[in-house]
């Protein structure tokens, strides 16, 4: 099944981490700023490298994020 992305991102309205690396090979830079600039309350985690986002080691910056909600 196809799905879309793009439409009505603005009508997200919980806050948001958005992790990405610049190793990452998959997901395009320009899809990062676009993603940040059109979720609102959308927060950026930028990481090392594409191995820590799927390490343990992410878990500390995403506890930062959810403690900045309260």
């Amino acid at each position: 099944e196809r799905y879309f992305v793009w439409p009505d991102l603005e009508t997200i309205s919980t806050p948001l981490a958005i992790a990405h690396s610049c190793s990452d090979k998959l997901h395009e830079a320009d899809d990062i700023a676009r993603l940040m600039a059109e979720i609102p309350n959308a927060q950026e985690i930028t990481c090392p490298s594409n191995l820590y986002m799927h390490d343990s080691r992410i878990i500390a910056d995403l506890e930062r994020f959810l403690a900045g909600l309260a």
